[in-house]
Parts: C-alpha cells; sequence; structure tokens
C-alpha cells in the first residue's frame, strides 16, 4: 500500500532537495539485497549521495569449485545523472565507490572455506529508469577476488589448497523513493 501512494504521489527531483530511496535487488547467482540511499540534488539531473545496504549469493571457488553462501555489506559514495523524458520519468546513469564487506553466510561453510571475510575497496556502476518515485535499475559492482582455503576435489590428495573466488556481481533492483521535489 505504501509502495501505491509513493508511486502515485510527486516526481522526480529539484536542485537542493533531498531523497530517501529504498531498493530490493536480486544478484546473479541466487542472491538477495537490499540497499538504502540518502542522495542531495546538486542539481536538477544530478544527485550525490552515500549508499548502504546488505545482501547474500552464492559463489563458486575457481579452482576446488567448492559452493558457499557469502553475505555482501557496502557503504559507498555514489553519483547519479539523469537524463528527463516526458511523462513524468527519466533515465539514469551513475557510479559508486566505496567498502565491501564479505563474510560466509552459513555457519556449517566456514569449515570447507577459510579466509573469505574482511573488506574490500570497490565500485559500481548503474543504469535504469526512474518513473515518478518509482526506479527500476541494473547495477553491477566490481570487487576485487578473495583468496580463499578451501577443501581440495575428492578426487585430490591434497586436504584443503589456494583457491580464488570472484565477489563481482550483477544485481537487478526496484524500489522507490521518497522527496527530492518536482521537476522543474
Amino acid at each position: 500500500m505504501l509502495f501505491a501512494i509513493v508511486a502515485t504521489s510527486a516526481f522526480a527531483q529539484e536542485k537542493g532537495k533531498t531523497r530517501l530511496g529504498f531498493d530490493l535487488g536480486y544478484y546473479n547467482k541466487a542472491g538477495l539485497g537490499v540497499d538504502i540511499n540518502f542522495l542531495y540534488n546538486i542539481q536538477d539531473n544530478m544527485n550525490v549521495g552515500i549508499k548502504g545496504g546488505y545482501g547474500f549469493k552464492t559463489v563458486e571457488s575457481q579452482v576446488a569449485k567448492r559452493v558457499f553462501d557469502a553475505g555482501i555489506s557496502n557503504f559507498s559514495a555514489i553519483y547519479n545523472y539523469y537524463i528527463r523524458l516526458e511523462n513524468r520519468s527519466s533515465v539514469f546513469l551513475g557510479g559508486g565507490l566505496g567498502r565491501y564487506g564479505l563474510g560466509v553466510f552459513w555457519h556449517d561453510h566456514k569449515e570447507r572455506v577459510q579466509g573469505y571475510k574482511g573488506g574490500k575497496f570497490g565500485g559500481s556502476l548503474t543504469t535504469g529508469i526512474e518513473i515518478r518515485k518509482c526506479r527500476l535499475a541494473l547495477e553491477y559492482n566490481f570487487i576485487p577476488s578473495s583468496s580463499v582455503l578451501a577443501d581440495a576435489p575428492p578426487s585430490s590428495s591434497y586436504g584443503q589448497i589456494n583457491d580464488k573466488v570472484k565477489n563481482n556481481y550483477l544485481a537487478i533492483t526496484a524500489g522507490f523513493f521518497i522527496g527530492g521535489g518536482k521537476w522543474k
């Protein structure tokens, strides 16, 4: 009900106004996440702000092919540029830089994959469309790979091996925002 009210209220943004956004996302390789954005409109078609979020996804080590669920948090500085369309909508391009926190999501996997936790500096590129106060986006997150110690495959005589895990992921998000003013 809240989503329907926000979607039919005022639209877009005005210079000097702030806005608060909430996004739910699907991450490639079976993941889900949520983001909260706090933005300041530096121009009618540009804003800057901070984004925080948390999600989880399935990851696989590159050598041993061990699969586990990873928790991913982020705290980033972000920038968005808007190209206004007709009918109270706009296309946007954006990016961000910040810190990503990584960890094993399920406790029983910690014995199979060790060393997959801590922070990484990374970035994101985003594009999408906003219609009134609703937002649909496609976001790619660039996070450096992690070195892990994983159980070797059963056919191997080694107990554990040094392995790597790719942390990059693609997210498809949908959400809404509150505030921001109206297009002039």
